[in-house]
């Protein structure tokens, strides 16, 4: 597929609903249902913690966030799905983490 012109983005809509119309394999964005879940604002641990999560690091944030009058609506618990062995500055060298439930991060417990 080669294409030509000087709006990349409708060159790249235009690329993207041909390969899809083509294959087959998927639909282009403006064809599907957003989910209503995309308006909300949430919070994905990982960039303040990497894999460093703890539980008061985390209540925290969500009241930092509350505070700067974006409160989050869903929240994220990341510390890593996949090895870290190439980034040694956010592995955990002594993983002292514990079982918390959401009581306590909401500060009942």
């Amino acid at each position: 597929l080669v294409a030509s012109g000087s709006d990349p983005y409708l060159l790249l809509e235009r690329a993207f609903a041909a390969v899809a119309d083509r294959t087959g394999t998927f639909r282009v964005r403006k064809e599907k249902t957003v989910p209503p879940a995309l308006n909300d604002f949430g919070w994905c641990t990982w960039d303040a913690f990497y894999s460093k999560v703890d539980p008061k690091g985390i209540k925290e944030g969500l009241e930092g966030l509350i505070k700067g009058g974006t409160p989050a609506r869903f929240l994220i618990l990341d510390d890593g799905w996949q090895a870290t062995d190439n980034d040694e500055a956010y592995r955990a060298k002594d993983d002292t983490r514990s079982e918390v439930g959401a009581e306590e991060l909401a500060g009942g417990g």
